[in-house]
């Protein structure tokens, strides 16, 4: 996406249209349990929430995924996978800026 913007250079500004990075919030929900929300690109977010589900521990594989759906305008994810969800989420350190 890209914004007006303005630039500082030379003590003067100038406008500019600049390409910005886009995210999104994803609230998730693993079998009706609210769970966590997370910022995210909203590029592909199927993937990104099969994938957090199988790192976290939540399923072994795609199969276990019975349905997956968001609703793009709210960012809201209902999942609901085979067996049971774990109590706590395994904690994930970043070094980026969001951590």
């Amino acid at each position: 996406m890209k914004i007006e913007t303005l630039s500082y250079s030379t003590e003067e500004l100038s406008p500019n249209r600049r390409q910005v990075v886009v995210e999104q919030l994803f609230s998730l929900a693993v079998n009706g349990r609210d769970l966590l929300s997370l910022v995210a690109s909203p590029h592909q977010p199927e993937q990104l929430i099969i994938g957090f589900l199988y790192l976290q521990g939540f399923i072994t594989s795609a199969d276990d995924v019975d349905t997956l759906g968001i609703c793009n305008d709210s960012g809201r994810v209902a999942v609901s996978v085979r067996g049971e969800v774990p109590e706590r989420l395994r904690p994930t350190v970043t070094s980026g800026c969001g951590g």
